[in-house]
């Protein structure tokens, strides 16, 4: 009896994690990306990267074109919207990296041609499990409507063969001694342009994402990164000025 309480005790600890992750990972990011109530969350992220890009492709294209293929590197990619907003803007490759299952099978749904024909065709209710920040019932039971991105937009890239997909660490997958395949199959590839959005605070050890983003890229290429300093396992590397600054 005691062997299967604590077995159960297990599973429902185990099933109440896996339901935080999805209703935090899935639903709200759902929302964030793919509808027209996010926009204003998304664009806060989205909108000062593709300025960069509008106000100086021309210069990047030019610098680039000649010697190493222009594309783009955006790990922690989430489900994927600011990649395909890039290659469907630029007419770039975009290569996409994610670690969370998760997210994974989110972006795969997302971006399936079943799914992106049908614009603002499905219906979630993000906040109906949370209790927090809310003034009235009709605030918990807000339905958002999704995808606000039609078919048009995904068979642009789609028909271009301009989105791709690494699924895993992002550190084991670009390490410098033995870096992924590109499409064409060519190792130790450079990426001209490397994007992390909401994404740096995920490291481990902050050095080693700096390492990793520097090797991969060439000379004269572009690192644009945006997101906070929220750091998810600071209680692992306690690091303060003095150490970076070589006096700890």
């Amino acid at each position: 009896d005691e062997f299967l309480r604590q077995k159960l005790n297990k599973e429902i600890k185990t099933n109440s994690l896996e339901f935080e992750k999805i209703e935090k990972m899935v639903i709200h990011q759902l929302y964030r990306e793919w509808s027209t109530n996010g926009k204003f969350d998304r664009d806060s992220a989205f909108e000062p990267i593709l300025k960069y890009l509008s106000e100086n492709m021309e210069e990047i294209k030019t610098t680039f074109d000649q010697n190493t293929k222009l594309k783009v590197l955006i790990p922690g990619c989430g489900t994927g919207r600011l990649n395909i907003e890039i290659a469907e803007k630029f007419e770039i490759p975009v290569i996409g990296n994610e670690y969370s299952l998760f997210t994974i099978w989110l972006s795969k749904f997302v971006l399936s041609s079943k799914f992106t024909d049908r614009k603002q065709n499905y219906q979630i209710y993000p906040w109906i499990h949370s209790s927090s920040n809310k003034t009235s019932t009709e605030s918990s039971t807000r339905q958002i409507n999704f995808p606000d991105l039609n078919q048009q937009a995904f068979e642009k890239v789609s028909d271009k063969n301009l989105l791709s997909m690494h699924c895993g660490n992002f550190l084991q997958i670009f390490n410098k001694d033995d870096k992924c395949c590109d499409d064409d199959g060519q190792r130790n590839q450079k990426f001209p342009i490397i994007i992390t959005c909401w994404f740096i605070d995920t490291a481990r050890n902050l050095i080693e994402y700096l390492e990793a983003i520097y090797n991969l890229l060439p000379e004269k290429g572009v690192w644009l990164n945006i997101g906070p300093l929220y750091y998810h396992f600071e209680k692992e590397n306690r690091v303060n000025l003095g150490n970076l600054n070589g006096h700890g």
